[in-house]
Parts: structure tokens; sequence; C-alpha cells
């Protein structure tokens, strides 16, 4: 799995050594507002279970389907994302966004997607992306009856009402994805009745709430369009030491500019 700091992000996302030095000033000066820069977390596994082949894995498949409709016709999606040492002292996430994108082979699909994402609360959730299946997967429904099982909660419920063809980049947010992170971190007091985290590996399960198949790239097929969580983290309140810091950090970059 690769963290992304603040200084690579930057890096990452501009060109050239003007444009690293704008998104450098911008950070800063959202810093200096009381903001934050935003950072990407990619998913340290991924996989998809099948209800019409209970017992494959498909951890190192390139493309992953993603439907509803109950037994044969269900997929659904495990993501692992460790936030492990991202979080100082005081320090929460925020604005969390859950990314992951379409296969170049997806169709047109005029009905869109309806999808929830689930977070695992009661510490049961070991899973290896070569090892997982629809039979032995942590909150699997197996029954065909239902989605997951308890010691579960929904972090967020969106609709996609049209799908283009190939590949495009879905985005879903939402405050349970902030509490549920912040809870894997041990940065809040346990919000689900189930104790403090064990382990700071968060997995977000992705159900389908309708028939509508997604064909959605897995970490092995993109070096592009990862699954992936952008989030900010949020220190606490500001102090005019923080605004003294940013000041200084301004006056160096102007320097770089001239």
């Amino acid at each position: 799995m690769k963290k992304i700091t603040k200084g690579d992000e930057m890096k990452k996302i501009t060109k050239g050594d003007g444009m690293k030095k704008i998104g450098f000033i911008s950070c800063i000066i959202l810093l200096a507002a009381g903001g934050a820069c935003a950072d990407v977390l990619f998913a340290s596994a991924d996989a998809m279970i099948d209800g019409g082949d209970t017992d494959t894995n498909f951890g190192a498949a390139t493309q992953l389907f993603l439907r509803g409709g109950g037994g044969a016709n269900t997929e659904k999606l495990y993501y692992q994302f460790d936030v492990e040492g991202i979080l100082g002292s005081g320090e929460v996430f925020d604005g969390v966004e859950f990314s992951i994108a379409t296969h170049p082979n997806q169709p047109v699909n005029a009905t869109g997607f309806n999808w929830t994402l689930h977070g695992i609360t009661d510490n049961n959730d070991s899973w290896t992306e070569s090892g997982i299946t629809w039979d032995n997967a942590p909150k699997n429904d197996t029954s065909g009856t239902g989605v997951v099982s308890g010691g579960t909660t929904n972090l967020a419920n969106f609709t996609f009402a049209s799908v283009p063809a190939g590949t495009a980049t879905y985005t879903i947010s939402g405050a349970g994805l902030d509490e549920y992170l912040n809870w894997k971190a041990g940065a809040i007091a346990d919000p689900y009745g189930n104790g403090a985290a064990d382990n700071t590996v968060a997995t977000i399960i992705v159900t389908a709430n309708n028939s509508s198949l997604g064909r959605i790239l897995s970490k092995e097929g993109t070096g592009v369009n990862d699954p992936q969580l952008s989030y900010t983290v949020i220190p606490e309140p500001a102090t005019i030491g923080l605004f003294s810091v940013c000041a200084g950090l301004l006056l160096v970059s102007r320097r770089l500019l001239l």
C-alpha cells in the first residue's frame, strides 16, 4: 500500500516547476485561512465476491463486477484502507471521499447505479485479497436475502443516474465515512457500541441496490484510476503560532517564484 504525503500529492497532481510552486502556495494559503490540504490514500487490497461462484477468489482480477439482485446475479466489492500513522494528536479526518472508476469495457447504462458503502464495526473484519470468497467474506449475507449481516454500519448511499460508456470515476462521500475512518484511526470515542477498533485497517464493502452491472477497475487494472480515499486532516484549533508559520512559509514560497 502506498500512503501519499501532502508533499508527494502536490507533486503528483501538478505539472512543471511553476505549477508545483503555485500548488504549494495555494496549500499554504488554505492552511493560513484555517483550512487543510487534501491527501489521497490508495486501497491496500480490493476484491470482488460473486454469488454465482461462491468459492472462487477474484483478488487478482483487473475487472470487478458490481451488481444487486440476489443469488447468482449479485456481486459485492471489498476494499481495505490502512489509516495507521496518518493522524497526529488532536487531528481528525474530514471531507472523506471514496472513489472508484469503471472499466473501459463498461457499456452505456441508462438505468444508472445505486450503491451503498458499508463499514465493519465489530472488529470481525479479517480477510485477504488472495483468499476472500463469497463463502468466507466477513459480514457477507450468503443467503441472498440481504446485503450484509450485523456488525456493520451504513457509510453512504448514492445514485448515479447516467452511466457513460468506458472509464468514468464515481465519488461517494458522507459524514459516515469521516466517522468510520476516525474510529479506525483511534481519533474518536466508540460510536458503534463495540469498543475501540482493534486495528487500523478499514474495510469498506460496496453493494449495489439495483441490477445494473458495473464493471469496475481494480487496483491491479490501472495506475491512474486506482480505488482511493481522498480526505483532509483537521488539526486542533488554529493558534497564533500556526498563522506565524504559515506567514513564514508564504515568504519562502514567494522567493521560490522569483
